[in-house]
């Protein structure tokens, strides 16, 4: 009965030394960092052209000032233009899911 008993602990204790035999999985984390750089479209990026004053009278210099009103007006819708397509993307950007 001793010899048996001595056996199935010997068998028990092989047994439980079969699962530290194992290896565990090796986990690792990656992040991988992108930089995407999305740029406004080309009709977006145009530069406002400032005539040079040419003139000589009153009434040039009150052509010239409604002609930089003109192009100050123009500008402005091109800038309003872009900041549209900046909060365009911004908008993307939080609606896409993580």
């Amino acid at each position: 009965m001793m010899k048996q008993l001595t056996i199935g602990l010997i068998v028990l204790c092989l047994a439980s030394l079969t699962g530290c035999s194992s290896t565990p999985p090796i986990v690792r984390t990656v992040t991988i960092n992108k930089t995407k750089y999305v740029l406004p479209p080309t009709e977006l990026n145009s530069f406002c052209r400032v005539a040079e004053y040419q003139g000589s009278t009153n009434l040039d210099l009150y052509y010239y000032s409604q002609a930089l009103i003109a192009e100050l007006a123009r500008c402005n819708v091109d800038w309003k233009a872009m900041n549209d397509w900046i909060k365009d993307k911004r908008d993307e950007q939080h609606d896409k899911p993580h």
